[in-house]
C-alpha cells in the first residue's frame, strides 16, 4: 500500500502528483477527513480518470463522484461514480443533489476558465457540508491569455478578496457585507480559512 497520497498519485499518473503540479502533499495535510471515513467527494473535471481513481483508492469508504462533460471509457471501482454534466449548469447541480449525499470535499479541476471557476463555486458552495473544503486547481490560468471569457477580474483576484475579507472588522466589515454580488458576500461570511498553495486554493467552510 502506498504510504502517502503523493505516492498513490504517482502510481496512478495523475498530474496532481509531485511529478507535475505537486498538489497532493498539501491535500493530504489539509483535507478535513480521515482515510477510512465515509463521506462524499466530488471532483469537477476528470479528464482520463486518473485522479478520480486515485481518490477512490485513497478513500475506500467514500462515495467519489467524477463530473465531466465527457467521461473516459474505463472500468471504475464500486465507490466511484462518473457523471456526465456541466458543473456550471443548474440542471447538473439539481441532479447531483437528488442522487448523492452532500459532499465534504469539492475539487474543481474543470475547464480553468475564470467564469467557470466562479460559477461552480457559486453553485456548489451551499451544498458543501459544514466543515468541508472547496478546492480550485490550476490558478496559473488567472495569469494566462484566453481564460477570462466574460469575467473582467481573474479568479485569483476573487480568491484574494475572499482571503482579505477574513481580516475585516467593524465598519470595514459592514461595508464589505453591503457589497454586490450577494452570493460572494454570503460565501465570505461562511468561510473559516483560505489557504493558497502553488497552483491551487483550498477554502475551508465554517
Amino acid at each position: 500500500m502506498d504510504k502517502t497520497l503523493d505516492e498513490l498519485g504517482i502510481r496512478w499518473k495523475t498530474d496532481k502528483s509531485s511529478a507535475k503540479h505537486g498538489y497532493l502533499s498539501s491535500y493530504e495535510e489539509f483535507l478535513p477527513v480521515g482515510r477510512n471515513e465515509a463521506f462524499t467527494f466530488l471532483e469537477i473535471g476528470v479528464f482520463r480518470g486518473a485522479s478520480a481513481l486515485m481518490w477512490a483508492e485513497w478513500f475506500p469508504q467514500a462515495s467519489v463522484i467524477g463530473l465531466d462533460v465527457k467521461l473516459p471509457k474505463r472500468a471504475v471501482p464500486k465507490n466511484l461514480t462518473l457523471v456526465v454534466g456541466d458543473g456550471t449548469a443548474n440542471a447538473t447541480v439539481a441532479k447531483l443533489k437528488k442522487k448523492f449525499v452532500a459532499p465534504l470535499v469539492v475539487l474543481d479541476d474543470g475547464s480553468h476558465q475564470w467564469d467557470q471557476q466562479r460559477m461552480s463555486l457559486a453553485k456548489f458552495w451551499s451544498w458543501l457540508k459544514p466543515g468541508g473544503m472547496y478546492i480550485i486547481e490550476d490558478l496559473h490560468t488567472s495569469f494566462a491569455p484566453g481564460y477570462s471569457r466574460e469575467d473582467a477580474f481573474s479568479f485569483v483576484d476573487l480568491m484574494l478578496k475572499l482571503a482579505q475579507s477574513l481580516q475585516l472588522r467593524g465598519s470595514e466589515l459592514a461595508r464589505f457585507e453591503a457589497l454586490e454580488p450577494p452570493w460572494f458576500v454570503d460565501i465570505a461570511k461562511d468561510v473559516r480559512s483560505v489557504n493558497f498553495i502553488a497552483g491551487a486554493v483550498l477554502i475551508r467552510k465554517k
